[in-house]
């Protein structure tokens, strides 16, 4: 497989690559310094098909080293850097480990360590041939999905994967020569290293920022003119809400993925004259699946549009117009590492992946409701905690929510509200307006018929809420009153 970022080094040497607040480099200079990484990585023991993880924030010398070790043919497995010790070390026993770069001091016995700063001290002239080892099939990258029990699994995905995602994204987003793309998203999540291969392949320059705040994306988008950035509905819905639209109608493309986008908020978007694409993806199939452009959204606020180019979609037992959504294609991950009962469950013989995900296809666009473990049956109506989840996101003085059903003996389930406020809100000001909001915007049956205000909510290593430990909390505490959390309806 071509080694993008040489290619882009002999035909583009000048154009810039990565710029940060502190950094500008050019193609040319990557290479360069990536030779050098390679060489470093070499001398310390680092071989083919080793299996490297990395614990670090985004920075710059962290994207090079990417290129660095994917061109050596190691597996790469990204850390999530806001893991306590206890569980980096459980990840990384569980993908057979032998290297850790990391930027801080980590007590973790058995793991050879390297530094960072190491690192970047060997942005070095290397002037050997450019090496590759760079194969579809071999396993390059090892992602932590959010699993729903706590346990997250580790999906396998190749370059090849990574590739064809680049290959169907760059189609659906009518990419140009001229495009820089915003890199807020963490680097141990895949799209965040989406953005650093689709960037290479396509020869366009990253512009990395430290995190997500307005400030940082104005600075990209108003002074580097970045055109692309990647977001979540409710960072988007609160620089809506606090008038940043009009810093990101300045983008040609504001991708919105991760999470359900309620109708309201695309509406929002389009009415503050973003370029709004509504995205559905997951880990297991390298990021990406399907994309709506923006006069789809502007027509079917709600759906996330047509598969991107490789790819297939349909729906499981579609006699019905709801359910399971299976995708297949060059991007489906390779499994599960070292789990293959979990994988033979995941993607069946025919190749497809069941994404566990519930949704429809309408006119050729795919909508999506939900999880499929997470649906409420409340007096025989299907209810979706996903939605009703975004729209509490709107609602200010919210600062996390969790939906989830509870057995009750009328209703069969009753819909509970999680909900993590903000400092100094008043509760029960915030409990009326919670179901007024949703009766209102969503449907009565669809309101909460229980409040609970808690200070934090469980969550898996990737940071996805943990329901099951939610819904064991309040049916354990149900009849208790005094242990029970503050709650109403």
């Amino acid at each position: 497989m071509t080694e993008w970022l040489f290619q882009a080094s002999v035909k583009m040497p000048e154009k810039q690559y990565i710029v940060s607040s502190d950094t500008i480099i050019t193609y040319y200079q990557a290479e360069t310094y990536v030779r050098g990484i390679m060489d470093f990585l070499m001398d310390n023991g680092i071989s083919k098909k080793m299996h490297v993880a990395i614990f670090s924030k985004n920075n710059v010398t962290y994207i090079l080293l990417i290129h660095a070790l994917a061109r050596l043919g190691t597996t790469i497995i990204p850390i999530n850097y806001r893991l306590a010790t206890r569980q980096i070390e459980d990840q990384l026993k569980q993908t057979d480990t032998s290297i850790l770069v990391t930027d801080r001091e980590l007590a973790i016995p058995g793991i050879k360590q390297i530094q960072m700063q190491d690192i970047k001290g060997a942005f070095l002239k290397y002037n050997g041939e450019p090496i590759s080892n760079f194969a579809d099939s071999l396993a390059q990258f090892i992602f932590f999905t959010s699993g729903t029990t706590g346990k997250s699994k580790a999906a396998c995905l190749t370059m090849g994967n990574i590739f064809h995602n680049a290959v169907g994204s760059k189609t659906r987003l009518r990419i140009t020569d001229s495009d820089k793309w915003v890199l807020s998203l963490p680097l141990y999540h895949v799209g965040g290293i989406s953005i650093v291969f689709r960037t290479a392949i396509y020869g366009i320059t990253v512009v990395l920022v430290k995190n997500a705040e307005i400030s940082n994306l104005q600075w990209a988008i108003s002074n580097q003119k970045a055109t692309i950035l990647s977001l979540v509905p409710t960072m988007l819905y609160r620089y809506l809400r606090n008038g940043f639209g009009g810093i990101l109608s300045q983008l040609r493309v504001l991708l919105l993925g991760g999470a359900k986008t309620t109708e309201s908020l695309a509406k929002m978007a389009l009415e503050n004259s973003i370029n709004l694409y509504t995205t559905y993806g997951l880990t297991e199939a390298a990021s990406q699946v399907a994309t709506a452009i923006p006069d789809e959204v502007k027509k079917y606020p709600q759906t996330v549009g047509k598969p991107i180019e490789g790819m297939e979609i349909t729906i499981a037992n579609s006699t019905n117009t709801q359910g399971e959504i299976l995708v297949r294609g060059p991007c489906v991950m390779k499994g599960y590492y070292k789990d293959q009962e979990s994988t033979e469950k995941a993607i069946d013989k025919e190749g497809w992946l069941h994404t566990g995900d519930i949704g429809y296809i309408e006119n050729g666009l795919l909508f999506t409701l939900g999880r499929r473990n997470d649906l409420i049956v409340c007096g025989g109506e299907n209810i979706y905690p996903a939605e009703i989840e975004a729209h509490l996101q709107t609602i200010e003085g919210i600062k996390e929510a969790c939906v989830i059903g509870i057995p009750e003996e009328e209703w069969g389930e009753i819909v509970v509200a999680i909900v993590v406020p903000a400092k100094g809100r008043d509760l029960d000001h915030l409990k009326m307006e919670i179901v007024e909001s949703t009766k209102k915007s969503l449907g009565s049956f669809k309101k909460p018929r229980e409040i609970i205000f808690l200070d934090s909510l469980p969550k898996t290593s990737t940071g996805k809420i943990i329901r099951k430990k939610l819904r064991g909390m309040i049916l354990k505490n149900r009849n208790s009153q005094s242990e029970t959390p503050k709650k109403g309806g």
